[in-house]
This record gives structure tokens, sequence and C-alpha cells, in this order.
């Protein structure tokens, strides 16, 4: 799911550490995102893509023993397993708990070495149709 070496530019499926987000109750934590903001909406000058959508990446802890065989398994409408990577510990995209940040806060993070993955190609497809799946409450996979 992930590349041997971090993409160049800052991409969907790039996963971050440490990353600041406000959880439901407003206060803010820090904890790891993948991008789930598309390249094209990445690259775009400009008030409309100044912020970028994120997805938190959670332990398998976070899951409970209940869920977590479902979600490794893929069987999780809303979760997407995420095996481990060259510097990304094995968890899941917790689809519920989608961010939206200020694109400069990723590009800070990039700039201080907070990025620890790069999706594939077909990690990143995985991403995009589990998202479409979570929001249609429906299997899209092709």
């Amino acid at each position: 799911m992930f590349l041997p070496a971090l993409r160049a530019q800052l991409s969907q499926g790039d996963v971050f550490r440490g990353i600041t987000v406000n959880d439901p109750s407003g206060a803010p934590r820090a904890t790891t995102v993948g991008v789930l903001s598309h390249d094209c909406e990445i690259d775009k000058p400009g008030e409309r893509s100044h912020y970028l959508l994120v997805v938190e990446i959670r332990a398998p802890a976070d899951a409970g023993a209940g869920n977590w065989g479902n979600i490794r398994s893929n069987e999780a409408w809303n979760a997407l397993h995420i095996p481990a990577g060259p510097n990304v510990p094995e968890g899941y995209a917790d689809l519920g708990r989608i961010y939206r940040i200020d694109k400069g806060v990723l590009e800070q993070a990039l700039a201080n070495g907070q990025r620890i993955g790069s999706m594939t190609d077909d990690g990143r497809e995985a991403l995009v149709y589990a998202l479409t799946s979570f929001f249609l409450h429906e299997d899209v996979a092709p």
C-alpha cells in the first residue's frame, strides 16, 4: 500500500504524524492523518484549495477486539485497513473522523519531516473506493 520512498510532493494518500485536529468536543489534539484531497486540489493555488481533507489513521487497539478483525479483512464500511509500510505502523483510516485543515499546516509538516508514508497508486485507489463506499453506504469496489 505504501511506496518504498516518499513522493516528491504533497499528495493524496500521504500519511503525516503529529498533525493537530479538533476532536468533536473542539479540543485540539495531535494525531496521525492521511490526505484525502486529490492531487489536483492540492496543486491549485488560491482560496478554493486553501483547505484540504484528511482522515485520522488510528491504531488497531482503538478499534476494539470485536471490530479489528472486520477492519483487517476490509469488511468494515467505516474504515480502511492500513497495513504496515516502511515507516507507517499497521492501523486503519477511520472514515468517521474526517477533518478539514489548512493546506499550510501540511506544507509545514512536510518541511518538518512529519510525513511518514506515501501511498502507491493502488493504495490511493483503495482509499477512494473506501471513502465512496462509506458515503454511499454501498460497495463500489471494481
